[in-house]
């Protein structure tokens, strides 16, 4: 599960390359498994390793990188697809947290995932952020 992961986060930290060839691999046997490594990898992971704060990848990337806890994405929305550009829920910045209005579909691993991340659209102070 944790191919590319930097290793000091648990991963083998290996490169995309050997991270393919798995999955091609895993392809091979069993189409949804490897589905489900990628979508947990590239979609629930990846985006924390790059984005996320030094807290949520101590707290969460060890995790994900051991399969203890599987990630998802959610990107498509019933009104936008899967056009990023189009995602109609927003993040409206509320204290030290956001409110979240929207809704998506379509969330490989949603089921069995321990965290979710998500597209929203910004909202602070009643002005769109993107």
């Amino acid at each position: 599960m944790g191919i590319p992961i930097p290793e000091q986060y648990g991963g083998a930290g290996m490169d995309t390359v050997a991270y393919a060839a798995a999955i091609m691999e895993l392809a091979k046997a069993d189409a949804l498994v490897a589905i489900t490594v990628a979508a947990h990898t590239s979609l629930g992971t990846i985006p924390i390793v790059l984005s996320g704060s030094e807290e949520q990848k101590k707290d969460y990337v060890p995790k994900l990188a051991s399969g203890k806890m599987l990630g998802a994405f959610g990107l498509t929305e019933p009104d936008a697809g899967s056009d990023a550009g189009a995602t109609k829920t927003t993040a409206e910045k509320n204290g030290d947290g956001y409110i979240v209005n929207g809704g998506k579909i379509f969330i490989t691993n949603a089921g069995v995932a321990g965290i979710l991340s998500f597209t929203t659209k910004i909202i602070e102070n009643g002005i769109n952020k993107g």
